[in-house]
C-alpha cells in the first residue's frame, strides 16, 4: 500500500509476492492462529499459513489492484539455498537434504521474474507454482485475510 503511487506512476505495473509451496501442505487455516500462535512447528506449520494468508491476500487485493491497472500475483519461487534455509527454522532432519534438492537462488529469482514478465502475464490474484497457476485451499477466507491485513495496516502504519 506504501508503494501503490509509485507503482502507478510506473509502465509495467506488476507486483508479485514470493510465496511458497509449503502453503498446500495446510490442512486447517486460522486466521487468529497467526496472530497468536500457540506453538511452533518448522516450515509447515506457521510459516506455510503466513504464505497462505499472503497469497489469499494477493487473490482479493487483485480485484482492486487490476482496476488500476496493477498486477499482483503470488509465486512459489522453489526451494532454495538460502541462509533461510540452513537455519533453526528448517526441520532438522531438512538440513542436510537441501544440499540435494534445494537450487541456487538464481532459479529461485528466474521462478519470481518468469511469474512477472512470462506467459502467466496478465493473470490477475493467481499463485504459481513450477510454472503453474495453482488452485489453493482456503479461498472463502481471502477477504477475512484482507481485511485483518487492512486493520493492522491503519492501526500500525496511519495513526501513527
Amino acid at each position: 500500500m506504501e508503494l501503490r503511487e509509485l507503482v502507478l506512476k510506473g509502465e509495467m505495473r506488476t507486483i508479485v509476492n514470493t510465496s511458497s509451496n509449503a502453503l498446500l501442505s495446510v490442512k486447517r487455516f486460522e486466521l487468529e492462529t497467526l496472530e497468536k500462535p500457540t506453538e511452533f512447528k518448522k516450515l509447515l506449520g506457521g510459516y506455510a499459513s503466513t504464505k497462505l494468508a499472503l497469497s489469499l491476500w494477493t487473490q482479493v487485493a487483485a480485484q482492486t489492484t487490476s482496476a488500476e491497472g496493477i498486477e499482483i500475483r503470488s509465486v512459489c519461487p522453489g526451494p532454495n539455498k538460502t541462509p533461510m534455509s540452513g537455519s533453526s527454522g528448517m526441520p532438522i532432519w531438512l538440513i542436510p537434504l537441501r544440499h540435494l534438492f534445494f537450487s541456487h537462488p538464481s532459479k529461485g529469482a528466474a521462478h519470481l521474474y518468469e511469474a512477472a514478465f512470462g506467459e502467466n502475464r496478465g493473470e490477475m490474484g493467481v499463485f504459481i507454482n513450477k510454472g503453474k497457476i495453482t488452485p489453493i485451499k482456503f479461498m472463502q477466507e481471502s477477504r477475512t485475510v484482507l481485511e485483518k491485513v487492512d486493520s493492522i495496516y491503519k492501526l500500525e502504519f496511519l495513526n501513527t
